[in-house]
């Protein structure tokens, strides 16, 4: 599915990852990006901008597996 995306000039974003290993995989297989709870538990919008602040303020790396092409 990553490759006939590509072949279509789109850009992909697997849902649902929740371990490293399927990360590390999905970047292996050319994959643009991802999310899931890998990432984060699901957040309210009004979360979200307590959750970025607090991680900025803190230097925390908020993204520790990061998939880019």
């Amino acid at each position: 599915m990553i490759e006939i995306g590509h072949n279509l000039e789109h850009g992909i974003i697997a849902e649902g990852v929740e371990t490293e290993e399927q990360c590390y995989m999905l970047q292996k297989l050319g994959c643009d990006n991802a999310q899931g709870y890998l990432f984060s538990k699901p957040i309210s919008a009004d979360q979200i901008s307590k959750f970025l602040k607090n991680n900025i303020d803190n230097e925390r790396n908020i993204l520790p597996y990061v998939v880019t092409s």
